[in-house]
């Protein structure tokens, strides 16, 4: 790296910092309480070898229902502990930290594939202040996207250094490569794979850049029969070996460690996925898709909560909301066709002896617009397309690799949209922005004969940019607490019965009954049968020494007829009883004990150990309690070793 390099990331570094700043006074919001104050994996209180066998959660991962392995992850969250203790700040000094480590990985991989150090920068700079990153900076558990697209854009380029390919010379095809910088970009994906689970399409997208960058493998038969021929393909044909058997042992052995408990998510997680029919999943899947594009492209309304009531599922050809995934497919398709032309274009059949570019002279030419290929200038598309034709596809590959394990197509995910789950995806979205906003400018200012085009770029670039700042750091805001992040979901989102049920138990936590109870009614305004907001009704008048009310509310939780999934236009909260029915049935047994109906409060509370019969769980606790309160240890004891050998 020279001194240019070093100023850009250290640009990149004060940007997330002054962009975040107003994150670091935050609490710990939405899943923070149970993935750190309430992991002993994060409080130090397990072995560090059991992070290795432990989900995110701090639960056995062979007996966990989310499978979610993120020992990394947990180790980072671990380390901060030990040394600040649980204080929010400390967690989020270090989420601000590592975004600007992930941006300043962004630019290396970017300064490279663009071959230009400022368009990098500019790159760098749209994915560091990208207001969609807020909540997995702002929210501590974002951190496992940052650990994983760092290690995952080290991993690519890694590979590049492997095969010659930088920012300042490339070798022309490559006939040999360095194993050990190919060993390191593997080992770097398994560590991105270890932060969370996508980092590992890092080795997939490696196999596409080798195709599409570093080799520009032709499609024409005639042209791809005489290189099949060549040292080159002979030397991508083992790399490409190699990453596919790396792909494949690294996935079935974190596949093989799942253990025996299925995956398991609830329908007002991901309503689509349990719709009866499939034309219904199709069409709210790609809408879905659609919804992720506009938060790429435009992050004006930004939501900490997509599942349940905030999406409806689309049910009919006819709903106007597929003409936004029709939209999607045609800008996709037409990306893909376009950038493939580069694989078919005159420069696939430029000569392997053709002298490497230096990056000097790519990065005057890069916006100015002056061909800087390996083949000197060429015809048609290609010259249209900017630095390298190829980058478009690349672009692509970058954006749509990292995003498919949450698309559903190959196993269910627990959530319709989630924000962060966009953090390593935009690396494709924001190099496709840069070399778009360059080729749009270069060709405006060829056509009217402008000699201005790299400042016209650069005023571009930074209108931009300070839009996305006012978006970040208000949005950052908004995550400062769960009363502020879930006022603003509400907000934008009112429709939805979840959203005012959380903004209600962010409330209560706070003991404003009032306040708390006016969410939860306006919850069952919405949906009348949503049994968790019928329970906080009777936690919230149970709190305040209404007895006859919170009775009411905790039996009309059991009113609520329970099947195993709820059919479309049904009230997605039912599945969820088997939980929320036995905790009714236990707040009442306290209820009944505390009003002096000790006999109907033992009826509760061994109703709600039946259903929920964990040891050490609240069921369990309670009627251990009741039994020993009123004098009958034996039973009390009896119930514990019946709970221990369950």
């Amino acid at each position: 790296l020279d001194r240019r390099a070093y100023a850009a990331l250290a640009a990149v570094c004060v940007v997330c910092v002054a962009a975040y700043a107003n994150t670091l006074e935050g609490g710990f919001v939405y899943d923070d309480s149970v993935a750190i104050e309430g992991n002993p994996d994060v409080r130090g209180e397990t072995t560090l070898g059991a992070l290795f066998r432990n989900d995110y959660w701090g639960k056995l991962l062979s007996h966990s229902h989310t499978k979610s392995y993120r020992p990394l992850t947990v180790l980072s969250y671990r380390i901060t502990a030990a040394i600040a203790g649980l204080t929010p700040r400390a967690f989020h000094v270090g989420n601000v930290l590592l975004h600007a480590a992930a941006s300043c990985s962004v630019h290396l991989l970017a300064r490279i594939l663009l071959r230009s150090e400022s368009l990098g920068l500019a790159t760098s700079l749209l994915f560091a202040l990208h207001p969609i990153h807020t909540e997995a900076v702002a929210n501590v558990c974002g951190r496992t996207e940052m650990l994983s697209a760092l290690f995952f854009c080290l991993s690519i380029v890694s590979f590049l250094h492997a095969v010659g390919f930088s920012a300042h010379a490339r070798a022309p095809r490559p006939t040999r490569h360095s194993w050990s910088w190919i060993l390191l970009s593997v080992a770097l994906a398994v560590l991105a794979l270890l932060c969370k689970e996508p980092g590992i399409t890092a080795l997939l997208v490696i196999i596409a850049i080798d195709i599409l960058v570093v080799c520009e493998l032709p499609l024409q038969r005639h042209v791809l029969a005489a290189a099949v021929r060549q040292p080159w393909f002979k030397a991508l044909t083992r790399r490409v070996i190699f990453y596919s058997i790396a792909f494949v042992i690294v996935f079935l052995t974190r596949l093989s460690m799942n253990g025996i408990a299925p995956i398991e998510f609830s329908p007002a997680d991901n309503p689509a996925s349990f719709a009866d029919s499939l034309s219904t999943r199709v069409l709210t899947y790609f809408y879905i898709f659609s919804v992720n594009a506009r938060l790429l492209v435009l992050p004006d309304i930004l939501l900490a909560d997509y599942t349940h009531d905030t999406i409806p599922l689309v049910t009919s050809l006819v709903d106007l909301r597929n003409l936004s995934s029709l939209a999607l497919i045609a800008t996709i398709a037409t990306w893909a066709i376009i950038s493939t032309k580069f694989l078919f274009s005159a420069s696939a059949k430029a000569s392997v002896s053709s002298t490497p570019t230096s990056d000097a002279q790519v990065d005057r030419s890069a916006i100015r617009g002056t061909p800087a290929h390996r083949g000197g200038a060429t015809k048609g598309i290609v010259p249209a397309l900017g630095p390298d034709a190829s980058i478009f596809a690349t672009a692509l590959v970058l954006l749509v690799v990292p995003f498919l394990p949450a698309t559903n197509l190959f196993t269910r995910v627990g959530f319709v949209i989630a924000e962060r789950i966009l953090y390593t995806p935009s690396i494709g979205f924001c190099i496709a922005v840069v070399a778009l906003l360059q080729v749009t400018i270069r060709v405006v200012g060829t056509r009217t004969g402008s000699s201005v085009t790299p400042t016209a770029f650069w005023v571009t670039v930074v209108a931009i940019l300070g839009w996305y700042t006012l978006r970040t750091y208000t949005r950052n805001s908004e995550w400062h607490s769960d009363e502020t992040l879930w006022r603003a979901t509400v907000r934008d989102a009112p429709q939805s019965a979840k959203n005012w049920k959380s903004l209600g138990l962010a409330l209560r936590h706070q003991s404003r009954w009032s306040e708390a109870e006016a969410c939860y009614l306006k919850c069952l305004e919405i949906d009348p049968e949503l049994g968790d907001c019928l329970l906080e009704l009777g936690v919230v008048h149970q709190n305040q020494g209404h007895a006859d009310k919170a009775e009411e509310y905790y039996n009309r939780v059991f009113d609520i007829r329970t099947h195993p999934y709820p059919r479309e236009g049904q009230s997605l909260f039912r599945s969820m009883l088997h939980t929320t029915v036995p905790q009714a049935y236990s707040n009442l047994g306290i209820l009944l004990a505390t009003t002096g109906r000790p006999a109907e409060a033992e009826r509760n509370f061994r109703e709600a150990f039946t259903r929920n019969p964990k040891a050490g769980d609240y069921a369990h606790r309670n009627l251990e309690h009741f039994l020993r309160s009123a004098g009958r240890d034996r039973e009390a004891d009896a119930l514990g070793q019946h709970v221990r050998y369950q």
